[in-house]
């Protein structure tokens, strides 16, 4: 009779263990969703603009529409540009023929970093040095009203 008093509090017990570790685990996976965290490595590339109005660290960056990266820096550059640090998932390839350019997110005012395939060539991907990092040479395209810049062809010095 010893036994059962104490099996009616460990089982109740060990089922409440067990809710909770799956609710912390589903509110944790959940907090990442929402908060686009990801805990994979990046590559850091630079971007530079004559206006970044509305950008702020923390916007996505975008492919087709398709987050594969973050906005982690804005610095002013020369006094009349700004210069965005951002990453992207090292899955996604980058050619010296990719654009990047500042997007409506929505009617609010929140923008986001696109990043675009323009003419050129495919063939040459953009490799990071140690660190990943590629500095994007400045070439103001005029699209749709947005000014963008373009990444360099290998052996572009500026």
């Amino acid at each position: 009779m010893s036994s059962s008093p104490s099996r009616a509090v460990v089982g109740p017990l060990v089922k409440f263990g067990i809710f909770a570790v799956v609710t912390i685990l589903a509110t944790t996976v959940l907090a990442a969703t929402i908060g686009n965290i990801s805990f994979s490595s990046t590559n850091t590339y630079r971007a530079v603009f004559t206006d970044v109005t509305g950008v702020v660290t923390g916007d996505d960056v975008r492919i087709a529409g398709v987050r594969v990266g973050t906005v982690t820096g804005i610095a002013i550059k020369n006094r009349t540009e700004a210069e965005l640090t951002f990453t992207v998932s090292p899955d996604r390839t980058l050619y010296t023929s990719t654009h990047a350019e500042i997007r409506w997110r929505d009617l609010v005012g929140e923008r986001y970093l696109a990043l675009v395939d323009g003419a050129g060539d495919e063939r040459h991907r953009l490799i990071g040095g140690a660190t990943g990092e590629e500095r994007l040479a400045a070439e103001r395209v005029l699209r749709r009203g947005v000014v963008g810049v373009r990444l360099p062809a290998p052996g572009d010095d500026d």
